[in-house]
């Protein structure tokens, strides 16, 4: 399926025709291109909060407020200061964003994405991964792990608060 711009209400009603579904992502899905002209939506349906996961969202560090370039907020108060960022930007302007990127994905993000989805994803499967930077000036500052999913969803899946997941090179 391409996506026509001019008329997407009908284009979403044909896919979920078609396909006898709803638009969310899953496993299997050949994805459509990212469309670099529109803005994001976020997602929550994979998102880890099993209090028994070392990158879940339930973990107590996200409530701590120990950024510098924030001074006074949480981290999940300064992640929801860039969700709100990225929801009124195209893909276009993320790319020049410091707090967000398009990242390929490591053996520590794959092994996230393959408990989320009760399955290993083969690299056909397999999205494009995204990271947002809760903030820059500290080593080893918290991460938001996602993946870009069709129509431009972004489904955020985890919280990495010590920077264990991905470091610049890719490898822990």
């Amino acid at each position: 399926m391409s996506v026509n711009l001019d008329n997407i209400n009908d284009e979403l009603k044909e896919f979920i025709e078609e396909e006898g579904r709803d638009i969310k992502f899953r496993r299997g899905d050949n994805l459509l291109p990212i469309n670099f002209d529109c803005s994001p939506s976020i997602s929550y349906d994979y998102l880890l909060v099993d209090s028994t996961r070392k990158y879940s969202f339930s973990n107590p560090e996200i409530n701590k407020t120990t950024s510098i370039e924030f001074p006074g907020l949480s981290d999940s108060q300064i992640y929801f200061h860039h969700i709100n960022k990225v929801c009124k930007s195209k893909f276009s302007g993320l790319e020049k964003d410091r707090f967000f990127e398009r990242i390929s994905p490591n053996q520590n993000l794959k092994e996230v994405a393959n408990f989320i989805f009760s399955q290993r994803l083969t690299p056909e499967q397999t999205p494009f991964f995204i990271e947002i930077r809760l903030y820059t000036e500290e080593l080893k500052a918290p991460r938001i792990f996602g993946f870009i999913g069709n129509l431009n969803i972004i489904y955020i899946l985890c919280y990495d608060p010590f920077h264990e997941i991905y470091n610049k090179k890719g490898k822990i």
